[in-house]
């Protein structure tokens, strides 16, 4: 069932983040954090970014559970096989599949990102925090379930965050969800 706000999907929209999490694809030293915007729809997104080369990147997921696919802006492609990157949780369960070893609380009701927003804190959830941490706290958008923050530290003990500036619910354009045609199959068609 999809949410609505103010008559749009509350599925679909347009956030700008910052978050140390794509920091190695732009070249970025780990840790440092980033400018990314986000456009989302449904179980489709697409992260742009800039990288230290100058280069703008985009990641795209247009199938639920697909690997990520990074973009250049030359139209080359390439899948991240472990791109795994949630953008959503259940706003009642936002710690609903993290395993029965996990603990999750609720920690406070507030506005965050300007949204209704709750604060969440989850231990013990083995790879299964947001950006694969096991450790953090979180803040969720009450209506949609967008992450509109966390802090988090992995298994191995780095530290990941995320921080969402602005965000709105609003149709986004489709091209930003198709994946570009590869060289190949334009020649084929020519024909």
């Amino acid at each position: 069932m999809l949410l609505t706000i103010s008559n749009v999907q509350a599925s679909e929209g347009k956030a700008e983040v910052w978050t140390n999490v794509l920091a190695p694809i732009a070249g970025s030293p780990a840790g440092k954090r980033i400018p990314v915007t986000v456009h989302f729809r449904d179980d489709q997104f697409a992260l742009t970014f800039t990288g230290v080369d100058a280069r703008e990147y985009r990641l795209l997921q247009v199938v639920a559970g697909a690997p990520l696919v990074m973009l250049d802006n030359r139209g080359g492609g390439l899948p991240l096989p472990r791109g795994k990157l949630p953008l959503f949780v259940d706003p009642a369960t936002p710690c609903g599949g993290m395993g029965m070893m996990s603990d999750c609380r609720k920690l406070a009701e507030g506005i965050h990102s300007g949204r209704n927003a709750v604060h969440w804190a989850y231990r013990r959830a083995n790879r299964a925090g947001p950006a694969g941490s096991d450790s953090g706290q979180m803040w969720v958008d009450s209506e949609s379930g967008l992450l509109l923050s966390y802090t988090g530290m992995t298994l191995g003990g780095q530290e990941v965050r995320w921080q969402v500036d602005r965000v709105s619910y609003e149709l986004q354009p489709d091209d930003l969800f198709e994946l570009p045609e590869q060289e190949g199959s334009r020649q084929k068609r020519r024909r």
